[in-house]
């Protein structure tokens, strides 16, 4: 099956080269059996970082600690570069332009006198799928697009509400934030009240796999946790992507599933937006999945990532953190039916839930 799952097992020496000398650490070598279930990360520079990461970690003695401790600094020393922005006035194209050059998700958005708002993917798949309703086939979105600025639909998704935090925060209280305001990132100020950079998700739940053997719950599983068991939103793999599309803006969703009657063969995301060549999106959008897969720069369909019932929260948060995904789909171990989907919002909600 191409399904990336935990119930696979590999040999952790060809993804963790690093095995061999963390093994005279009896600790490391136990948090290190996790990587025995990772199959398809092949990230062997991650990992290494993962696991330095660990060994430098070790004075902090609980999870607790480390929420209380840790700020919004620590997760992120990188916002102390040069922050990358777009200006209101610009237009979408040239936001979506710098969203693929950086391979950002979202952008701040600054007016002639602050950072005032985000536009994301999500925004720019929606302008996208209103200028093709107005587009011949065949005919160019670029100057549609062109007109429209970034100012009229940074936010326009309502799933993006720009929110800010200090740099010094404990790590727990913007982990609270992002749950309770059910928002991807936040704008990260310092203490002279500029921005500086921005916390993701993505960089919070990496942390947390870091120090996972920190969490008394780190050993129960996904099943028992009942982590993400509900409907999964989906389209078929021969349906025209737009339906995809069409379904995440309707849906309120990131990321869908794709299938292959029953079988999970793949995922649509917001991000997937990038693929399509506005000169030809008209005719691009009405390709089924898998020739747009297949068409736009992709050498193949990237397998979904999956885990089980009996996936442990270890397994899961180093799997999120090394294949770098945003949703992993819950498969059912024995019939491999679909049975749910855990999000990075799912992973942050249950760490606010048990700290």
């Amino acid at each position: 099956t191409s399904l990336q799952s935990t119930h696979t097992v590999v040999d952790a020496q060809r993804h963790l080269p690093c095995v061999e000398k963390k093994k005279k650490k009896s600790k490391m070598a136990d948090r290190l059996e996790v990587t025995d279930h990772i199959v398809g990360a092949n990230r062997a520079d991650e990992a290494d970082r993962l696991v330095d990461d660990l060994d430098a970690k070790l004075v902090i003695e609980n999870f607790e600690d480390l929420l209380i401790s840790r700020t919004v600094d620590d997760v992120f020393p990188e916002s102390r570069f040069h922050v990358i922005d777009v200006s209101g006035g610009d237009s979408v194209v040239a936001a979506q332009k710098r969203l693929a050059k950086h391979t950002f998700l979202a952008l701040p958005v600054y007016d002639s006198k602050r950072h005032s708002a985000f536009i994301d993917r999500i925004d720019i798949m929606l302008a996208v799928l209103e200028a093709s309703k107005h587009t011949e086939p065949g005919q160019s979105l670029l100057a549609a697009l062109e007109k429209v600025r970034v100012s009229d639909i940074a936010g326009k998704s309502k799933r993006n509400n720009f929110k800010r935090i200090q740099s010094n925060a404990p790590l727990g209280k913007a982990i609270e934030l992002m749950s309770e305001w059910n928002v991807r990132r936040l704008a990260v100020n310092n203490a002279e009240g500029q921005l500086v950079g921005l916390l993701t998700q993505s960089q919070v739940v990496r942390f947390i796999a870091q120090h996972i053997h920190l969490m008394v719950d780190s050993k129960k599983t996904v099943g028992s946790m009942k982590l993400g068991f509900r409907e999964v939103l989906s389209i078929q793999a021969s349906e025209p992507v737009r339906n995809g599309f069409e379904l995440l803006k309707s849906g309120g969703v990131a990321g869908i599933a794709v299938l292959d009657g029953s079988k999970l063969v793949g995922s649509l995301s917001s991000s997937d937006i990038e693929s399509v060549d506005l000169q030809a999106a008209a005719t691009q959008l009405d390709m089924s999945f898998t020739d747009f897969m297949t068409n736009s720069g992709h050498s193949e369909i990237r397998p979904p990532v999956g885990v089980t019932q009996s996936t442990t929260l270890e397994e899961l948060f180093v799997k999120v953190a090394l294949t770098k995904v945003h949703r992993v789909f819950v498969i059912d171990q024995n019939s491999e039916a679909l049975m749910g989907v855990i999000t990075l919002t799912d992973l942050l909600k249950l760490v606010n839930k048990l700290s």
